[in-house]
């Protein structure tokens, strides 16, 4: 206990000793007051996970100049402190207890009955299942075994209209003579202050592609994508409101020439959380500028762009033809750079290289 005590004081001693408040720490590493408050009063209950908790005392304890290590090993001592039993009650002493030797056929007979029963509990758990025949394995992945409901695509420039997704419905539609569903698998609710819905797609039977996004937060589904290139045109995915189990979203057609130039280098970065970011396109270098959640901004070069971004965890990287991701680790500095190579395949052609780099 005494451990768990002094973690909490180090970090409270520390951030007090540079005159820093809860909120001065929350601006600066985009964690919120509630989980700083947290770190420095012990109370790992607040966190969603271990995985969480220590992410966020490595992030605390490396903005405060902290040994990182010497923190997250003096956390693990308290949990295995906390999780052992006393000495006194593993080395008691236990009253002697005499018996005598069962028959060797009630042995067997009893080892026989413990396993039956054992089966029986995990078919019973779901634990295991027996398998299935006759049914289409590939296709229960593919948002099937739900009510369909057919919408329409707004025509370009109109204001799409609400349509609501559970895990109950699936959405179709048509992109001119290409068949599109779409269904919610969930509202994923387990990552610090970010709520996403978890989406899937499946273009003319393809295989399905799945992406998510936070509310009001848009997804470009790319035609040069694999699993999407059965779509004519991008399509922008918005959810607007997110339920405990639904998600209402906003389903609209992206321009014909939204998709990408095969001469130019371009890189669409969304704001999932506030961040800065400044960036250098063919040697011009742009003033940083910040970012507020909800906001985009497409960045392009001819031969070179270098991006560097305040928040990793609060900027989404876009590009064509590779799912959309994270930039790096929350409240984490992180650099990306994109430069023109010689395609090895084709040396005529060329290719755009990536080398993203988080700052210690």
């Amino acid at each position: 206990m005494v451990l768990a005590k002094r973690v909490g004081a180090i970090l409270k001693e520390s951030r007090e000793s540079r005159k820093l408040s809860v909120r001065d720490v929350a601006r600066e590493t985009n964690m919120t007051p509630k989980y700083i408050e947290a770190l420095e009063a012990e109370d790992y209950s607040q966190f969603p996970g271990e995985t969480y908790t220590t992410g966020f005392l490595r992030s605390y304890a490396e903005y405060l100049n902290l040994d990182s290590d010497h923190i997250l090993n003096l956390y693990r001592g308290i949990q295995i402190d906390q999780s052992q039993s006393p000495v006194e009650e593993l080395t008691r002493s236990t009253s002697s207890i005499s018996f005598s030797m069962p028959d060797r056929q009630y042995i067997v007979g009893g080892i026989a009955i413990a396993v039956i029963v054992g089966v029986i509990a995990l078919f019973a758990t779901g634990t295991v299942s027996l398998p299935e025949f006759g049914g289409g394995g590939g296709d229960d992945v593919a948002c099937s075994n739900r009510t369909l409901q057919e919408v329409l695509l707004p025509a370009e420039g109109v204001t799409p209209g609400l349509e609501t997704m559970s895990k109950e419905n699936a959405l179709t539609f048509r992109q001119d003579s290409t068949n599109v569903k779409m269904c919610l698998d969930g509202i994923d609710r387990t990552r610090p202050e970010r709520t996403v819905a978890v989406m899937r797609i499946i273009v003319d039977g393809a295989e399905a592609y799945s992406f998510e996004a936070a509310e009001g937060e848009s997804v470009i589904l790319d035609p040069t994508i694999e699993s999407l290139s059965g779509l004519t045109k991008p399509l922008i995915v918005t959810p607007r409101v997110l339920g405990e189990s639904t998600a209402r979203v906003q389903i609209e057609p992206g321009a014909a020439d939204s998709q990408v130039d095969s001469n130019m280098i371009r890189v669409t970065l969304e704001f999932v959380q506030d961040s800065y970011i400044e960036w250098v396109n063919d040697g011009v270098i742009h003033n940083g500028v910040y970012m507020k959640a909800g906001q985009r901004r497409t960045l392009e070069a001819v031969n070179r762009l270098e991006i560097k971004v305040g928040n990793g965890a609060g900027v989404r990287i876009i590009r064509a033809g590779m799912p959309p991701r994270l930039a790096g680790p929350p409240g984490k500095i992180v650099k990306m750079s994109y430069r023109k190579i010689p395609d090895p395949l084709d040396p005529a052609r060329t290719k755009i290289e990536e080398q993203i780099q988080v700052a210690p």
